[in-house]
């Protein structure tokens, strides 16, 4: 698979599972690598912990180790398309049929937004499947 199909990230591991690594990445608002950062007070950045699940045998790692987490371009598109995407398309279609039958659109607003309640608890329903097919493959850094 090439450079431009992958997503790379350091992180270090956590926790070792039989079938589950933990890995905790650093995540960085864009403006987190600015020289004037310190002064700004704007620039963000977050531990967040990523689950990876282990069938090999093949690499051995250890809590504390630095590894690269790897994930394809597509698994990312896919997260932005049932994070952001299909609720925004749901939310607008309810707003504007809603908007169209009653004439009253503060109504409407406020129904539409709350339709979303039951999109996030329908996905938390399915949280399991979701986990495993959002994979993630972690890899021993090279010494360089």
């Amino acid at each position: 698979m090439s450079a431009s199909q992958t997503v790379c990230h350091p992180g270090v591991v956590k926790e070792i599972r039989k079938d589950l690594i933990r890995v905790s990445i650093l995540s960085q608002s864009a403006c987190g690598s600015c020289r004037a950062k310190g002064a700004c007070s704007l620039g963000e950045s977050a531990e967040k912990m990523i689950d990876v699940f282990s069938s090999s045998d093949d690499q051995v790692f250890t809590i504390g180790e630095e590894i690269q987490l790897i994930m394809n371009e597509s698994t990312g598109l896919k997260a932005l398309l049932f994070g952001y995407i299909l609720p925004f398309l749901f939310l607008l279609i309810v707003l504007i049929t809603l908007s169209a039958i009653t004439g009253n659109e503060k109504l409407a607003g406020l129904i539409s937004v709350g339709t979303l309640i039951p999109y996030y608890i329908s996905l938390s329903f399915f949280r399991t499947y979701l986990k495993k097919s959002f994979s993630f493959s972690i890899k021993k850094l090279e010494n360089s």
